[in-house]
């Protein structure tokens, strides 16, 4: 996991994910999940969503209502990536921190 990403309400949140390994995503699927922190199960933040693949690596965003819909705090983005031939699991999270936008 790396360090905090800071967005502000409102804005779009572009990122990438890849394998751990950097090997190819063939036959990878990766979906995603927004949960604040410290977590609550009960309440999702972002419909869980399947990213698509692009080279080696998932890139994908958030939209300015999504990020507009959150509370100011912070989140983990998690990366949850399934191989359905041979039954391997991956998940990674990115930290992000949503701010007030004053505008």
């Amino acid at each position: 996991m790396s360090g905090i990403d800071i967005i502000q309400s409102g804005e779009s949140y572009d990122f990438i994910t890849e394998l751990n390994d950097e090997g190819s995503v063939s036959g990878w699927v990766c979906t995603i999940y927004l949960k604040k922190v410290p977590s609550d199960s009960s309440t999702a933040y972002l419909t869980p969503r399947v990213i698509t693949a692009s080279g080696n690596t998932w890139p994908g965003f958030l939209t300015q209502a999504e990020t507009a819909a959150l509370g100011t705090g912070l989140y983990y983005l998690i990366f949850n990536k399934v191989n359905s031939s041979t039954d391997e699991e991956e998940t990674t999270m990115q930290r992000v921190r949503v701010t007030q936008n004053w505008v």
